[in-house]
């Protein structure tokens, strides 16, 4: 499937676990992910065919993940300058973008931050909205049963 969002740039740093000096020059690139979320906006906003299937409320939601990449793209040359959380929400925010310019919601990868029991030192996790929706599930019918007994 032909994606058009600079989601590479962060899918090596936080999949790998790798710091953001470890991504090549043009991944880190802010200026080419603000220049790149710019043609796609001008294309959304234009209405052409390959932005056909967004409804208006997918647009509205585009829109601001765009409007999000672009705050935390600020004053900023390099995505290796921002701090890593903030290089997860950016990710985050690509990520759905992807997703709604691909018309794949399940297929978002999401990130977070978190510290797994027994231990102080956080971990970035990622997952797909499907595997997140899934392992819910799952959680549902354990409590669910064990609600039964």
């Amino acid at each position: 499937m032909w994606k058009k969002t600079a989601l590479p740039l962060l899918l090596v740093l936080v999949a790998s676990g790798a710091s953001a000096t470890d991504a090549p020059t043009s991944q880190r690139d802010a200026s080419a992910i603000r220049t790149q979320q710019a043609g796609i906006r001008h294309d959304v906003l234009a209405g052409t065919p390959r932005y056909a299937h967004l409804d208006a409320a997918s647009r509205t939601e585009l829109l601001a993940q765009q409007y999000r990449v672009d705050r935390l793209l600020a004053h900023v040359d390099s995505t290796a300058a921002l701090p890593e959380r903030r290089q997860i929400e950016l990710f985050n925010a690509l990520e759905s973008i992807s997703a709604l310019v691909n018309n794949d919601p399940g297929g978002r990868l999401e990130c977070w931050r978190e510290r797994p029991v027994g231990t102080l030192q956080a971990q970035t996790r990622c997952s797909t909205a499907r595997g997140l929706q899934a392992q819910n599930q799952t959680y549902q019918r354990v409590w669910k049963r064990a609600g039964q007994r």
